[in-house]
């Protein structure tokens, strides 16, 4: 994203995607982003649905402009946060799918899989 705004952006992941989530809080705090880390906060195994709901909700509930979940294969997560009323996740394995996420299909909240580090 080529935005020069800054965004308000919710962020969660498993303990598949903690690595991968603890880089993406970096970058994109480094870019100006303001980052609401939703957890989880180790690679100890945890239940992800309640994170995935937590990052939806945010921005559902116009706390983030919008949401990034994490996981192993990013299918659960992806499950996880369409359960939210109002949000449209997409399962994003690479960057063509998360630009036409966020772009053409008015998805707020995509995922991806730390499995295959996108």
């Amino acid at each position: 994203m080529n935005s020069p705004q800054i965004r308000t952006i919710a962020i969660g992941s498993d303990h598949a995607g903690f690595e991968l989530k603890a880089h993406l809080v970096e970058v994109l705090t480094k870019a100006g982003h303001k980052v609401d880390d939703h957890g989880t906060h180790s690679t100890d195994s945890i239940d992800y649905p309640p994170i995935c709901a937590a990052v939806g909700r945010a921005v559902r509930d116009g706390k983030a402009d919008m949401g990034i979940v994490l996981g192993g294969s990013g299918q659960g997560e992806q499950i996880a946060a369409n359960k939210v009323r109002g949000v449209r996740a997409a399962l994003c394995n690479d960057m063509y799918l998360a630009e036409m996420a966020l772009t053409q299909q008015c998805q707020r909240v995509v995922d991806g899989w730390a499995s295959g580090h996108v």
